[in-house]
């Protein structure tokens, strides 16, 4: 049994499941900086906490827990104690608070009962830190926590073939997602690899995509809401892009006007260009091109066609492309045209822009198919005054396509880091995914998820180098990163993460 133990604790170790504290406590602190009555409740408060760590009374407290400053006003009799972080490790909730004041006020001893005593813990009083959901006061809700009302906007994208319209639940909800690392390239090793060791036949940059690809996101969609993720969602291989800029190229592109004051017209600003891939250093794609426009109207008078050459019978994500302007429609009128039928999508271009906008994933044939294959949109909407935009039509998850050092990572997208899909989605390199000078591709890959989710909102939410930014101007609701256990072992330097 003894072996046996020791085989499992040994197993533990070297997956990751169980980490060896080398922290010890009590330490050695600096009481120079006090007078001799906060070296008293210095030394109190530093029983305390060995209590609690030892003990897990009245609360399990990390061992890196640290006292960080004390003061004691003797004429107001107020004591503050100050600790560090990882303090705040725990969950911090009514009862669990009120236990903690009252184990330290009793170690704290006779002399000072009749002093005020504040704990602080990320600079705030600890109680601040309950969550407003667990304040029984609900008079004493914190206010900064509260979300500010949002102004009403229709949503990027309704799907009006649906066979049901969800009305409550997650109806009208924006969730941004993302399942874990992916295949990245290791300035340190000098190749493309996993971030995640291998570990039971998979890895943690594969794993989560199998539960949130096929589950979760038709779960969240299903009940209404829009998801969006840092990481390509579709697993076909194949790709075509169909755009304005190159008509002929992967299919073909056409505009019908059937009044003159419909007529389309190329935009100011830049569109997407396919240029010429693989994509390097500072390169995007949805500044290579153009964009075209045309005046709305209340009949269909004028339409754009995206037609494809689909390599193989198959399904194949559609993503759409336009230009987001304070003048345009939020209710652009798309079709898709696949094998199944027809499915009809209203768009907002007040929001998004600038880079690939899932419609949906439909079943298409082999070849060009007009009827079967393609996707239209229309100048009408509801609304008058306004400008319809159009742009790139994209088929398919494909390939990566970013170039690192001269390679690419030949694999599929859907493998690939958030990275690499961020900058061919047209995110600005410098806020986004570009934060460690070009040296860190895995810093860079999971620093660049939260700035993803702040440049979807825009200001006064944007990126962290840039707040003000106005982003894509999308309302997100809620931010899940879903991961699982890594199995990195502990002091973990970089491991091998050969191909499989």
């Amino acid at each position: 049994m003894k072996r046996f133990l020791l085989c499992v604790h040994a197993l533990m170790f070297f997956t990751g499941c169980a980490q060896i504290i080398s922290y010890k406590m009590p330490i050695r602190y600096d009481y120079r900086p006090y007078t001799k009555s906060e070296k008293l409740i210095h030394k109190r408060v530093e029983r305390f906490l060995l209590k609690c760590y030892r003990e897990r009374r009245p609360v399990a407290i990390l061992p890196q827990t640290r006292i960080t400053k004390v003061r004691y006003d003797n004429q107001k009799r107020q004591i503050d104690v100050y600790l560090n972080g990882y303090f705040a490790y725990q969950p911090f909730r009514e009862d669990n608070t009120t236990a903690i004041y009252a184990a330290l006020r009793r170690a704290l001893g006779w002399r000072f009962r009749q002093a005020s005593l504040t704990i602080y813990c990320l600079n705030q009083p600890i109680e601040q830190l309950i969550p407003n959901y667990y304040r029984s006061d609900k008079q004493k809700l914190d206010t900064a926590r509260l979300p500010r009302p949002a102004p009403a906007i229709a949503p990027l994208v309704r799907n009006l073939s649906k066979p049901f319209q969800p009305t409550i639940g997650l109806n009208g909800r924006n969730i941004a997602l993302w399942h874990s690392h992916g295949w990245y390239y290791s300035q340190k090793m000098q190749r493309w690899e996993w971030q995640r060791p291998r570990l039971f036949q998979t890895v943690e940059d594969l794993l989560p995509t199998a539960f949130v690809l096929p589950y979760i996101l038709p779960m969240l969609e299903n009940a209404g809401g829009m998801a969006f993720l840092p990481r390509e969602r579709d697993l076909q291989m194949h790709e075509v892009i169909v755009d304005n800029d190159n008509p002929t190229q992967g299919g073909f592109y056409c505009e019908i006007v059937n009044q003159p004051e419909s007529v389309w017209q190329s935009g100011a600003q830049p569109g997407f260009g396919i240029g010429e891939p693989p994509y390097g250093i500072g390169e995007n794609p949805f500044l290579a091109g153009t964009y075209r426009y045309a005046a709305v109207s209340s009949t269909p008078t004028a339409e754009c066609n995206w037609t494809p050459e689909i390599p193989e019978t198959g399904s194949y994500a559609v993503y759409i492309a336009y230009q987001r302007a304070a003048n345009a429609v939020d209710d652009a009128h798309y079709t898709v045209f696949h094998s199944g039928g027809e499915t009809e999508f209203l768009v907002n271009q007040q929001i998004g822009g600038a880079t690939w906008i899932y419609l949906g994933t439909f079943h298409f044939n082999k070849g060009q198919n007009q009827s079967q294959g393609s996707v239209r949109l229309t100048n009408q909407s509801a609304q008058t005054g306004r400008i319809i935009t159009a742009d790139a039509v994209r088929f398919g998850g494909g390939m990566g396509n970013v170039e690192r050092a001269g390679t690419v990572s030949g694999r599929p997208r859907y493998t690939e880091a958030a990275r690499y899909y961020l900058q061919y989605a047209g995110m600005p390199d410098t806020l986004i995914f570009s934060l460690n000078n070009e040296n860190n591709d895995y810093n860079d890959d999971y620093q660049s998820r939260g700035e993803w989710v702040n440049y979807l909102r825009g200001a006064p939410y944007g990126p962290n180098k840039n707040r003000q930014h106005a982003g894509l101007g999308i309302p997100v609701d809620a931010s899940i990163a879903f991961h699982t256990d890594d199995g990195r072992p502990v002091g973990y330097a970089g491991a091998r993460r050969d191909r499989i």
